[in-house]
């Protein structure tokens, strides 16, 4: 978890700490923002105003309590997965560079992003696989490219203080099944009960009209990835 540090210490060099402070909060709101659009746009090919809306949830419980490196490793994380996306049917060496590039920025943003993103290409990579089923080589391939990007990091946090604290039981993950479903609300809300309330009330009815009417759908390239984060 170093990049905030690297980030504030480089822009710190041209502003007050606290302007640096500000800059860069706004900055990982810009990349969260810009990182649904461009997601969406590699995705399914199309411009929608629909990425827009994840604008609501900028401000949330996870901005509060100042996990900026996680907070920037989602950000990154959703142009990464955007970029595999526009690069997984190009040559092995550009996925490999695109891939292996992307996982070490994430692996020194946040832990998590980095296994978010090793989960949503695994996803990614196990559909299209089950896709080419009757041509099992290059689907063989196509899994093989898509897991090596991720040996560096894996390598990297094998030998890190947190995988040997792990490994000598000095960490304990959250035990409680109610901490998942937990976690995953964190990120939409915003600290005010009523606003969360409002909020969440307006976001079920607009998804309900807008899947009735057809409207709006989920892709089928990142379906598969999409039921890997919920589980």
């Amino acid at each position: 978890n170093v990049a905030t540090d690297l980030s504030l210490l480089a822009l710190a060099r041209l502003l007050p700490l606290e302007s640096a402070g500000r800059v860069f909060v706004v900055a990982v709101q810009t990349l969260t923002l810009s990182g649904c659009v461009f997601l969406h746009r590699a995705a399914t090919r199309r411009r929608d105003p629909w990425p827009i809306v994840s604008a609501l949830f900028l401000h949330n419980w996870i901005l509060l309590f100042g996990f900026l490196n996680f907070q920037l490793g989602v950000a990154l994380m959703l142009w990464a997965v955007g970029a595999w996306l526009l690069v997984r049917e190009r040559s092995v060496p550009t996925r490999l560079a695109v891939g292996t590039t992307a996982a070490l920025v994430l692996f020194f943003c946040h832990m998590l992003a980095f296994g978010f993103y090793a989960i949503v290409v695994a996803a990614i990579e196990l559909g299209a696989a089950f896709e080419r089923r009757h041509a099992p080589a290059t689907a063989l391939t196509h899994l093989g490219v898509g897991a090596l990007p991720f040996v560096p990091g894996l390598v990297l946090f094998a030998r890190s203080s947190t995988f040997a604290a792990g490994s000598s039981g000095g960490v304990e993950f959250q035990p409680h099944r109610w901490w998942k479903p937990f976690a995953l609300a964190r990120h939409f809300m915003s600290g005010n009960l009523y606003v969360d309330a409002l909020t969440a009330a307006g976001g079920l009815v607009l998804v309900g009209v807008l899947v009735s009417g057809a409207k709006v759908s989920l892709t089928r390239r990142l379906a598969p990835a999409v039921a890997a984060l919920v589980l």
